[in-house]
């Protein structure tokens, strides 16, 4: 005759996992949303001041420099001409504009006519 079990007796069944030697999904599980836990709505707030990073400058990443930089320097140079150029006397301009017959070697018309 078999002897009677007691339920506490009774051999839990075996895990899968562990049979397979690998670690319980609800583990990992547990761990991934605690780790969701700093983001979304269940972060913490964080104030504007506390923000560190600082946004990424693509062109340092790329290893050219700033084109603001370069864009100052034209608009610098461009303050020259156009309406914000210093006012200049008619008597201080140059002598008159070349004449285009000397310019490419000829003699004038008017002169041989």
């Amino acid at each position: 005759k078999a002897r009677p079990t007691m339920l506490a007796e009774v051999k839990k069944p075996a895990n899968v996992w562990q049979q397979i030697g690998f670690p319980e999904p609800s583990a990992n599980a547990q761990q991934v949303m605690h780790q969701s836990d700093n983001f979304g709505y269940k972060s913490r707030p964080t104030m504007l001041a506390q923000v560190k990073n600082a946004p990424v400058n693509v062109w340092n990443q790329l290893g050219f420099p700033e084109p603001s930089a370069n864009a100052q320097q034209v608009m610098h140079q461009n303050d020259n001409f156009g309406y914000k150029a210093r006012p200049t006397m008619l008597a201080q301009q140059k002598a008159a504009p070349a004449n285009v017959w000397k310019q490419i070697g000829f003699p004038e018309p008017s002169s041989s006519a």
